[in-house]
């Protein structure tokens, strides 16, 4: 993590890993603007994992 003042900032990738569930390695392509939509559009992976397991039980 980075110094700032006195507070630490965690750097893109720990911030990527936390928000949305992102693995380090996880490559982003395009600018600034396309990679903040990506990660801001993307649906974390437990959320994904327990709409899809309400959605298949209701269609049962």
């Amino acid at each position: 993590m980075e110094e700032i003042g006195s507070r630490p900032r965690r750097g893109r990738a720990a911030a990527r890993r936390i928000r949305q569930g992102f693995p380090d390695t996880w490559e982003f392509i395009g600018g600034i603007g396309s990679v903040t939509d990506q990660i801001g559009n993307a649906v974390v992976p437990a959320v994904g994992q327990a709409m899809g397991s309400d959605w298949r039980c209701c269609r049962r």
